[in-house]
C-alpha cells in the first residue's frame, strides 16, 4: 500500500484537478479463493456536475496493477470467506480499510424423543 500512498502524494494536484477525491478497491472471497472485485475512481460533486471532468481520469497501468493485486486482509478468502474495501483518500493520502467476515454457526440442541 505504500506505493499507492506515494502515488497519491506525487499526483495529488493532477488527481484533484481531474476532480478525483478517492480511489476505492473492493475485494471478496471464500472457499480458499479471493479476488479484487472492482477498482472505482470517486469524483467530487463538482466534477460529477461537469461532464467534461468526470469519468475521464485513467489510473496509470502500474497503479491499476498494484490495486488489482491488493491483498488487504490475510486469510479473508478462507473457509466461509469475507471481503471489504480500501478507500484511498486523495486529499489526505490516507487509506480507510473496512472488512467483514462470514462464518457458519451451528447450534446443537439435543432433544429426548422417547
Amino acid at each position: 500500500m505504500s506505493r499507492v500512498k506515494r502515488f497519491l502524494v506525487e499526483h495529488k494536484a493532477e488527481l484533484e484537478s481531474a476532480g478525483v477525491i478517492a480511489i476505492e478497491v473492493s475485494y471478496s472471497g471464500c472457499g480458499d479463493s479471493g479476488q479484487v472485485d472492482d477498482v472505482l475512481i470517486l469524483y467530487s460533486p463538482e466534477a460529477m456536475a461537469d461532464p467534461s471532468r468526470h469519468d475521464k481520469y485513467v489510473l496509470p497501468e502500474e497503479i491499476e496493477s498494484i490495486l488489482q493485486n491488493l491483498q488487504p486482509s490475510n486469510g479473508y478468502e478462507n473457509n466461509d470467506g469475507g471481503g471489504g474495501n480500501v478507500k484511498f483518500i486523495v486529499e489526505t493520502g490516507r487509506a480507510i480499510h473496512a472488512h467483514y467476515e462470514y462464518f457458519t454457526e451451528v447450534s446443537y440442541d439435543p432433544e429426548v424423543v422417547y
